[in-house]
């Protein structure tokens, strides 16, 4: 077990031009043996890793920053992640040891059934996560000593999943590694967790401090470009000489206007 209380510092290992730790780190997910090359040889890993770790993010704009680029390969989508509830404080906990031999369950064909019905509802963000819901599924019959996954096991374990993917749809990886990209990135999930109201733009950039962040210029050009590749819509009205002029509002186009 790799615990990190502080999970940025293998991402800023991870964001070294040309780095093998993403590589390394995904082959080790389904594989005990994984290694790289560099001019003093071959560098080989034995290990069952097991990667535990902490992250702090002010929002899901700042979690994509940490979560960019060098992660969308796959390292991304092997992460289980689970969010500290606003509030929460840290009370002492007690550890009981309980011995307990895990045993070796079969995995009915039953189980590979339900998963498919599953994945089918949504193939394209559903892919990874069938997996770690078969894993779920068989650590947990395995820790309550069962002989086979059951059923009610493998829907909890698609449940979990579900959970997953709940909190994926707002804590995403980044686009890019570029400013421009990182801004594109921090713009959308904002306009994505709007769920099709207007925004109004002043408001929102001051509230996330992206001119601090990005500097004007980026993010003008940002907002221009997406309005002009048409994954947003800018709110336009009427003035009393009848020419159309910006409200400030905007939000992504398909989206039905909402209020904002």
């Amino acid at each position: 077990m790799l615990a990190q209380d502080e999970l940025r510092n293998i991402f800023a290992k991870a964001d070294i031009n040309a780095s093998s730790l993403p590589a390394t780190l995904c082959s080790l997910w389904s594989q005990d043996e994984a290694g790289a090359a560099d001019k003093t040889g071959e560098h080989i890993a034995l290990v069952r890793l097991s990667l535990l770790g902490a992250l702090k993010a002010d929002d899901a704009e700042d979690f994509s920053e940490v979560f960019g680029k060098q992660s969308t390969s796959g390292l991304y989508d092997r992460f289980v992640f689970g969010i500290a509830p606003k509030g929460w404080k840290y009370s002492p906990w007690e550890a009981h040891q309980e011995i307990r031999v895990a045993s070796r369950p079969e995995m009915p064909t039953d189980c590979f059934r339900l998963l498919a019905e599953w994945r089918d509802q949504n193939p394209t963000a559903r892919g990874r996560l069938g997996e770690i819901a078969l894993r779920i599924a068989y650590i947990s019959a395995a820790a309550n000593q069962d002989e086979e996954v059951g059923e009610k096991c493998m829907r909890a374990a698609l449940e979990f999943a579900e959970w997953q993917e709940a909190i994926r749809s707002a804590y995403k990886a980044g686009l890019g590694d570029t400013l421009d990209a990182v801004a594109t990135s921090a713009i959308l999930n904002v306009l994505e967790k709007a769920g099709g109201k207007w925004v109004v733009w002043r408001e929102v950039a001051q509230r996330k401090n992206w001119y601090r962040r990005f500097g004007a210029a980026t993010l003008s050009r940002v907002r221009d470009s997406l309005a002009k590749s048409g994954m947003t819509v800018e709110e336009t009205e009427e003035d009393e000489n009848g020419r159309q002029k910006r409200t400030g509002r905007f939000r992504l186009s398909g989206s039905a206007e909402g209020e904002g």
